[in-house]
């Protein structure tokens, strides 16, 4: 009975194979039986424990189904010429869980054996109980815990979305003179081509094949001006992710329309070297845009600050071996120095008096999102370059 009263102790924490070990192993030794299984269902445990008085070669490594019947007593050949006397005890009330042990005296189990073996697997019953009810707790925990990482993340997306939103905004709002200018040009096409044919239209004969050819331009200008404001309403406008295949190029060239105006402000050349036969890329169009959008004015910016030398500013791209998407924006500006090189990526970081250090944060993270890229790299002897990478999208051949 001492020994039977340290099994709570000893199988705290302990599994239903480690609570099955120990309880035979204990059967066997102060119950003093030459073999004790112990068979649980659910999870499947079996064990035999032998004495070393037993050859455990004579015994099956489970129970036979006539001894494991819930509180049986009978009797058996398990060696040769050998009788033995067995008895089965339940553990607990599930089905299939049971302790079997077996003995060569005639007499066994005694009303005290029989009451040790019982106390045992009360006590071996509780202990895979508790060990139920804490893996129940357990998963429990861990469903909450991945359902609150979800949420978390969750959250952040959103936080990320409002912020990546904001930015937007706010850099639309320096474009607002090169949008101007971008809107007012096809606008005044279309004023001067209605006069135009408007004159045609009064002259004796009207020449309506001139007439054609400026509603023609007419068309076009309006086409323009339109396409000039979806593309406005696309940055600005609040819209759920959206993940598309797109070529890089062509969002790339819409950005650099929008930022015309504000690089000629500053009397910055830009250059496009895009490669040809790009593959394309699967991701959304707006916030793709808003990297090269962000990357391009801060280039811009950078150069307005340069007082000797050409402002120049290169927007390159290119297939890498591996078949990904490479994109560069490199700048003949001051640079970068060693310590904005380490955190210029970093949320809040910023060198310019009236900028927040969001917007090269948010850069990094849309790239990431997209399974790319984003680093930077100073130029020698000055400028810098902002470089990324995004996974293109296989050649599908038919």
């Amino acid at each position: 009975m001492v020994a039977l009263s340290t099994l709570p102790m000893i199988w705290i924490g302990a599994n239903p194979e480690q609570i099955a070990n120990s309880l035979a192993q204990l059967i066997v030794s102060v119950v003093d039986v030459e073999f004790a299984w112990v068979t649980m269902g659910e999870p499947a445990v079996n064990v035999l424990q032998a004495h070393k008085r037993a050859d455990a070669q004579f015994a099956p490594r489970t129970p036979k189904s006539d001894w494991a019947k819930p509180n049986a007593r009978f009797a058996t050949e398990v060696q040769p010429q050998r009788k033995m006397y067995g008895v089965s005890v339940p553990i607990g009330r599930e089905p299939g869980s049971v302790l079997v042990a077996l003995c060569g005296r005639s007499e066994f189990p005694t009303e005290l054996e029989h009451l040790l073996l019982r106390v045992a697997v009360n006590q071996a019953a509780v202990a895979v109980q508790q060990w139920r009810t804490e893996q129940s707790l357990r998963s429990e925990m861990e469903r909450r815990e991945a359902l609150e990482a979800r949420e978390r993340e969750q959250r952040q997306r959103e936080m990320q979305r409002e912020l990546a939103h904001a930015n937007r905004v706010a850099t639309m709002g320096q474009l607002t003179a090169s949008i101007a200018h971008e809107v007012k040009q096809p606008i005044a096409a279309t004023v001067v081509g209605a006069m135009a044919a408007q004159r045609i239209v009064s002259a004796k004969p009207a020449d309506l094949d001139q007439v054609r050819r400026v509603l023609d331009e007419i068309e076009k200008a309006g086409r323009r001006a339109g396409d000039v404001i979806d593309r406005i309403r696309a940055l600005i406008k609040k819209e759920p992710l959206r993940k598309d295949q797109l070529e890089i190029n062509g969002a790339i060239r819409e950005v650099l329309e929008l930022t015309r105006g504000k690089a000629a402000t500053n009397d910055v050349s830009v250059q496009a070297k895009l490669a040809d036969e790009l593959p394309l890329v699967e991701g959304d169009r707006v916030e793709l845009q808003q990297v090269m959008l962000n990357l391009i004015i801060n280039a811009i910016e950078a150069l307005s600050e340069t007082s000797e030398g050409s402002r120049e500013l290169l927007i390159g791209t290119a297939k890498t071996e591996s078949g990904d998407v490479f994109v560069a924006v490199q700048d003949s500006g001051p640079g970068l120095s060693p310590v904005t090189l380490e955190h210029v990526f970093d949320a809040f970081y910023t060198t310019k008096p009236s900028g927040m250090g969001m917007g090269l944060s948010i850069c990094r993270s849309i790239i990431e999102a997209h399974g790319g890229r984003l680093w930077a790299s100073a130029n020698v002897p000055n400028g810098a370059t902002f470089q990324f990478t995004l996974p293109g999208l296989p050649y599908i051949t038919s």
